[in-house]
């Protein structure tokens, strides 16, 4: 819970490259992904969120968008209908 709270607020996560972080976070798109216990990468991606601008500035933009598309209730109601909507097509 805390990770989207944190994207929806519009931070620049910087989080292990585990499946469920995966899920809400593409490295260098809206985020940082390092391997688990990989602290040299950890230390390169912590540097890097604070030097790139471009980075942070996109995750401030596209991190709430996100959560709101697929974190919120209606949001997930609405991807589940286009889903089934799909399904009835075939």
């Amino acid at each position: 819970m805390s990770l989207l709270e944190a994207i929806a607020a519009g931070c620049l996560p910087v989080v292990t490259d585990i499946p469920s972080n995966r899920e809400w976070v593409t490295h260098e798109g809206n985020g940082l992904l390092f391997p688990a216990g990989d602290t040299a990468v950890l230390a390169s991606c912590l540097e890097q969120a604070f030097v790139d601008d471009r980075l942070r500035d996109k995750a401030a933009i596209d991190g709430p968008k996100l959560v709101a598309e697929r974190g919120s209730f209606a949001g997930h109601i609405e991807h589940l209908v286009r889903i089934y909507r799909e399904l009835a097509v075939v």
